[in-house]
């Protein structure tokens, strides 16, 4: 991510560095909308969510939380519902205007996620967070479209850096997601500051990973959201500073759960879930390689 000059080094969370931030980090984000029908044709919904585009290890992932994940696919699984489509980037406001949305497909069996609330969380670790590898011809539109990019994992951060002029979250607030007709929705991304706490909040759950902060307001900003409930699986980046003014966005994590009362929200580290995509990547690999018929020619 190019470096940019930032108004002043107290001055993280105003008007200016946030829509600096936002312009840095728009090509990665990945909204998902979802489009469901009741079998008996009675009703149909639309919803829209967070997520990011990462590459690591020259895989292409769609990442978002794990029960944003786990809630599609028991959608998915429910007798009741069909889901008509689901389209990467639908109606994404402030994109070029060549851009498309692209058809997401999502194959259960290729998917992973660990959710705090589910039988992989209960070990206290905090992680939360669902990866969706792109096949190759959604990841030739993506890239075929304009703006659209990936997060590296070079540019994530292993821990936060006490320099690091403060985080950002970026995702889409269910509450300003609306119908523009039965089938398409209307939706603001927001890119809201959080300031990082040192403990963890009445509130929320005490994990032993996890890194926890309170949203930041500024009479600068337009008015935050009153629930951020829809921005799980949106990305969180530090702006770290580069010396002589420059900066970068660096990935840090992904928004796992938020306290609205306090306004607080709890991030899965992205070291953590690097940790988790490798041993992913390297037990399909070992499974692939080790078949009976692998490396087998019947030419």
């Amino acid at each position: 991510m190019k470096p940019e000059t930032l108004p002043t080094e107290d001055t993280w969370y105003s008007l200016q560095c946030r829509n600096a931030a936002l312009r840095n980090l728009l090509p990665c984000f990945g909204s998902l909308v979802v489009r469901t029908i009741h079998a008996s044709g009675e009703w149909n919904r639309v919803a829209v969510c967070s997520g990011f585009f990462l590459e690591h290890l020259g895989i292409h992932f769609w990442m978002t939380a794990g029960h944003v994940l786990d809630e599609i696919l028991n959608t998915m699984k429910d007798p009741n519902t069909r889901i008509r489509e689901m389209l990467l980037r639908d109606g994404l406001p402030i994109v070029h205007e060549d851009a498309a949305s692209i058809p997401f497909k999502l194959e259960p069996s290729q998917v992973f996620s660990i959710d705090l609330d589910g039988p992989a969380g209960v070990d206290g670790t905090g992680l939360d967070f669902g990866m969706v590898p792109i096949e190759k011809e959604t990841l030739a539109l993506l890239q075929a479209n304009p703006g659209v990019g990936f997060v590296n994992a070079e540019d994530s951060l292993d821990s936060l850096q006490a320099d690091a002029w403060g985080l950002y979250l970026m995702g889409v607030p269910g509450e300003r997601a609306q119908r523009a007709s039965e089938t398409n929705l209307q939706y603001q991304i927001h890119c809201l500051a959080v300031k990082v706490l040192g403990e963890c909040p009445n509130g929320l759950a005490r994990c032993q990973r996890a890194i926890y902060g309170e949203l930041v307001g500024d009479q600068h900003i337009d008015a935050q959201p009153e629930s951020i409930r829809g921005m799980s699986g949106g990305p969180v980046f530090a702006i770290e500073p580069r010396g002589g003014g420059n900066w970068r966005c660096r990935l840090v994590g992904i928004l796992s759960a938020w306290h609205a009362p306090s306004r607080t929200v709890r991030i899965t580290p992205i070291a953590d879930v690097l940790v988790s995509v490798e041993h992913a990547v390297i037990t399909a690999m070992r499974k692939r390689y080790t078949q009976p018929d692998a490396g087998r020619s019947d030419c």
